[in-house]
């Protein structure tokens, strides 16, 4: 049979968001969906990490003072201004394996089991 599988320890930590809910950096936003998406075998197996500067110049208006305002999303759905947060391939000669948020992975011990 199947047995349970808890989910796993987040990795890192999850950094705190402006007052506006958005991250101060792209490196803030990249951890928060890596925090997240670490702590969830569900996450952990779906999510690739991008982030965008929800921030957008309008013609005619004053510049507003905080003009980064990034959000991350679990995929690049949202478009181009979209950004990969972590480099996650397969390196054949040296055998190191990295998950999607750029971490060495042992396939033969999964994090999460399928």
């Amino acid at each position: 049979g199947v047995e349970p599988h808890p989910p796993p320890e987040p990795v890192g930590t999850m950094p705190t968001p402006g007052a506006d809910g958005a991250f101060a950096t792209k490196g803030d936003a990249c951890a928060a969906c890596k925090f997240k998406a670490t702590g969830s075998c569900a996450m952990y197996l779906s999510c690739r990490c991008f982030a965008t500067n929800a921030y957008f110049g309008n013609v005619g208006l004053p510049e507003p003072t905080d003009q980064d305002n990034w959000r991350w999303a679990c995929g690049d759905e949202g478009g181009d201004k979209y950004e990969l947060c972590f480099k996650a391939s397969e390196v054949q000669s040296g055998q190191t394996y990295l998950d999607n948020f750029g971490d060495e992975v042992d396939p033969n011990d999964p994090k999460c089991p399928q």
